[in-house]
Protein backbone atom coordinates (compact mmCIF):
# COMPACT_ATOMS: atom_id res chain seq x y z
CA UNK A 1 0.00 0.00 0.00
CA UNK A 2 1.30 3.42 -0.92
CA UNK A 3 0.96 6.33 1.71
CA UNK A 4 -1.00 9.11 0.27
CA UNK A 5 -0.09 12.78 1.73
CA UNK A 6 -2.88 15.13 1.55
CA UNK A 7 -3.41 17.62 -0.97
CA UNK A 8 -5.18 20.77 -2.24
CA UNK A 9 -6.04 22.78 -5.18
CA UNK A 10 -7.27 26.16 -5.64
CA UNK A 11 -10.47 26.41 -8.19
CA UNK A 12 -9.60 29.49 -8.97
CA UNK A 13 -6.02 29.26 -9.85
CA UNK A 14 -5.71 25.42 -9.90
CA UNK A 15 -2.33 26.20 -7.59
CA UNK A 16 -1.87 23.36 -5.60
CA UNK A 17 -0.83 23.00 -1.80
CA UNK A 18 0.84 19.58 -0.03
CA UNK A 19 0.66 18.50 3.39
CA UNK A 20 4.25 17.54 3.85
CA UNK A 21 2.92 15.55 7.49
CA UNK A 22 -0.88 14.77 7.07
CA UNK A 23 -3.13 15.43 10.11
CA UNK A 24 -3.06 13.33 12.79
CA UNK A 25 -6.85 13.87 13.97
CA UNK A 26 -9.86 14.67 12.55
CA UNK A 27 -13.65 14.88 12.93
CA UNK A 28 -15.87 13.10 10.39
CA UNK A 29 -15.80 14.77 6.98
CA UNK A 30 -19.63 13.72 6.48
CA UNK A 31 -22.66 16.37 7.25
CA UNK A 32 -24.32 15.44 10.15
CA UNK A 33 -27.92 14.27 8.33
CA UNK A 34 -31.14 17.22 7.82
CA UNK A 35 -34.20 15.65 8.07
CA UNK A 36 -37.14 16.73 9.04
CA UNK A 37 -40.21 14.92 10.19
CA UNK A 38 -42.87 16.87 8.08
CA UNK A 39 -46.11 14.41 8.10
CA UNK A 40 -48.04 11.27 9.00
CA UNK A 41 -49.09 9.29 6.06
CA UNK A 42 -52.41 7.63 6.12
CA UNK A 43 -50.78 4.31 7.84
CA UNK A 44 -49.20 6.90 10.75
CA UNK A 45 -46.29 5.93 9.44
CA UNK A 46 -43.79 9.55 9.80
CA UNK A 47 -42.60 10.42 6.29
CA UNK A 48 -39.19 12.16 5.90
CA UNK A 49 -38.06 14.95 4.39
CA UNK A 50 -34.18 14.91 3.67
CA UNK A 51 -33.18 18.39 3.49
CA UNK A 52 -30.21 19.54 0.60
CA UNK A 53 -26.70 19.62 1.62
CA UNK A 54 -25.90 22.45 4.31
CA UNK A 55 -22.19 23.45 4.65
CA UNK A 56 -20.78 22.68 8.36
CA UNK A 57 -17.80 23.19 10.23
CA UNK A 58 -15.20 20.18 9.84
CA UNK A 59 -11.85 19.95 11.84
CA UNK A 60 -8.50 18.57 11.74
CA UNK A 61 -5.10 18.95 13.57
CA UNK A 62 -1.57 17.37 13.81
CA UNK A 63 1.99 18.28 13.62
CA UNK A 64 4.77 21.35 11.54
CA UNK A 65 7.99 20.14 11.85
CA UNK A 66 8.90 22.33 8.93
CA UNK A 67 9.11 26.35 7.61
CA UNK A 68 7.47 25.24 4.35
CA UNK A 69 4.67 23.18 5.73
CA UNK A 70 3.67 25.82 8.20
CA UNK A 71 3.20 28.63 5.26
CA UNK A 72 1.52 25.91 2.95
CA UNK A 73 -0.97 25.60 5.76
CA UNK A 74 -1.33 29.60 6.42
CA UNK A 75 -1.22 30.30 2.85
CA UNK A 76 -4.55 28.04 2.57
CA UNK A 77 -6.21 30.76 5.25
CA UNK A 78 -5.77 33.63 2.82
CA UNK A 79 -7.46 31.88 -0.20
CA UNK A 80 -10.77 33.42 -1.51
CA UNK A 81 -11.67 30.56 -3.67
CA UNK A 82 -12.75 27.28 -2.45
CA UNK A 83 -10.05 24.25 -2.24
CA UNK A 84 -10.99 20.40 -3.38
CA UNK A 85 -9.09 18.60 -0.84
CA UNK A 86 -8.06 14.80 -1.26
CA UNK A 87 -7.16 13.28 2.15
CA UNK A 88 -5.22 9.66 2.66
CA UNK A 89 -8.13 7.71 2.15
CA UNK A 90 -8.55 9.52 -1.68
CA UNK A 91 -11.63 11.54 -0.30
CA UNK A 92 -12.24 14.22 -2.16
CA UNK A 93 -14.50 17.35 -0.90
CA UNK A 94 -14.73 21.05 -1.55
CA UNK A 95 -13.92 23.29 1.54
CA UNK A 96 -12.57 26.90 2.71
CA UNK A 97 -10.65 27.29 5.35
CA UNK A 98 -11.79 29.15 7.87
CA UNK A 99 -9.07 29.37 10.69
CA UNK A 100 -5.30 27.85 11.51
CA UNK A 101 -4.79 27.88 14.96
CA UNK A 102 -0.86 26.77 15.21
CA UNK A 103 0.64 26.36 18.92
CA UNK A 104 4.66 27.00 19.29
CA UNK A 105 6.53 23.83 20.94
CA UNK A 106 9.96 23.83 21.83
CA UNK A 107 11.72 21.40 18.86
CA UNK A 108 12.37 17.93 20.34
CA UNK A 109 15.95 18.26 17.64
CA UNK A 110 17.62 21.32 16.22
CA UNK A 111 15.95 20.07 13.32
CA UNK A 112 12.90 20.65 13.30
CA UNK A 113 13.07 24.33 15.16
CA UNK A 114 9.64 24.91 12.99
CA UNK A 115 7.98 22.54 15.68
CA UNK A 116 4.10 23.35 16.10
CA UNK A 117 1.16 21.64 16.42
CA UNK A 118 -1.98 23.00 14.67
CA UNK A 119 -5.95 22.74 14.42
CA UNK A 120 -7.48 23.82 11.21
CA UNK A 121 -11.23 24.46 10.75
CA UNK A 122 -12.82 24.13 7.33
CA UNK A 123 -15.97 24.93 6.16
CA UNK A 124 -17.37 21.69 4.07
CA UNK A 125 -19.33 22.22 0.65
CA UNK A 126 -19.54 18.89 -0.50
CA UNK A 127 -19.83 15.36 0.40
CA UNK A 128 -16.36 13.63 0.26
CA UNK A 129 -16.61 10.72 -3.16
CA UNK A 130 -13.87 8.71 -4.01
CA UNK A 131 -11.41 10.09 -5.41
CA UNK A 132 -9.05 7.81 -7.86
CA UNK A 133 -6.04 10.16 -9.79
CA UNK A 134 -3.47 11.20 -7.06
CA UNK A 135 -1.81 13.46 -9.83
CA UNK A 136 -4.88 14.85 -11.67
CA UNK A 137 -6.53 16.64 -8.24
Amino acid sequence: MTFVRWAMRDLETDEELHFLINPNEMETPYAPHDTTFFARSANKSNRVLRKGFTPFEWTFSGVVLEREHYKTLRQSTHRRAKLRLIDHFQRAMIVRVIGFHPEQKAPKRLAHPWRHTYTMRCLVYSEPTPFNDPVAL
